[in-house]
């Protein structure tokens, strides 16, 4: 996106490169609406105003990140190149991107970045927890991947044919009460809650995603 006047930008991630002049993101340019749970990873260049998520911010952003490697000449930030907005619960990975500052947002370590309590303690509603919202927004492969979008996932596709079904049930059956790998890794297994175990937390789950397809 451009520019973002006064919408609302929700849920949203981007993983291209993006390059340009000034007011560039790597999801949105320049922002003076609203931007909430969304990421980018991208490779993002320019000249002024450079900003891993977004360019310049004079609006709203909360529980979002950024990861690719930023340049640029003047008002360049990991997260934001400029900012007169307001910015909260949003984090930076100060190693990918190659900056250790930026316009709003906190600057962490990739290790920082790949583990699920960094973002639990800020607020951010998991698959599989209670305290943050019962949403399932977000997931997360630990110590391999940052945080993904729960909806860029079939949740309890154990077969992977894109839908969540019988067939499906009877994988989760016979795994009942194991130890299994996270579901949301490449090539996961069955533990939606990734805690390890396949129980009754995991199967509260799976009954939510029931019949969902792609």
């Amino acid at each position: 996106m451009g520019y973002n006047d006064d919408g609302s930008v929700d849920s949203c991630s981007s993983t291209g490169t993006v390059a340009g002049d000034s007011y560039v993101g790597g999801l949105v340019g320049g922002n003076k609406g609203g931007i909430s749970t969304s990421y980018s990873n991208g490779a993002v260049s320019g000249h002024w105003q450079v900003g891993g998520l977004v360019g310049a911010n004079g609006g709203t952003i909360s529980n979002s990140y950024a990861t690719g490697s930023v340049w640029g000449w003047e008002n360049v930030g990991g997260l934001a190149g400029e900012n007169d907005g307001d910015v909260t619960n949003c984090f930076w990975d100060i190693e990918a991107s190659g900056f250790s500052s930026s316009e709003g947002g906190v600057g962490l370590t990739t290790g920082e970045m790949q583990t699920a309590s960094t973002f639990l303690e800020a607020g951010w509603d998991f698959v599989g927890e209670m305290e943050n919202g019962t949403e399932n927004i977000w997931t997360i492969c630990e110590g391999l991947d940052y945080p993904k979008l729960a909806w860029q996932f079939v949740i309890g596709d154990y077969n992977g044919d894109g839908h969540t079904d019988f067939m499906d049930f009877c994988i989760f059956g016979q795994r009942w009460l194991g130890t299994d790998s996270s579901f949301w890794c490449p090539g996961g297994g069955t533990d939606l809650t990734n805690d390890g175990f396949i129980d009754l937390e995991d199967l509260m789950v799976f009954t939510e995603s029931w019949l969902h397809q792609q």
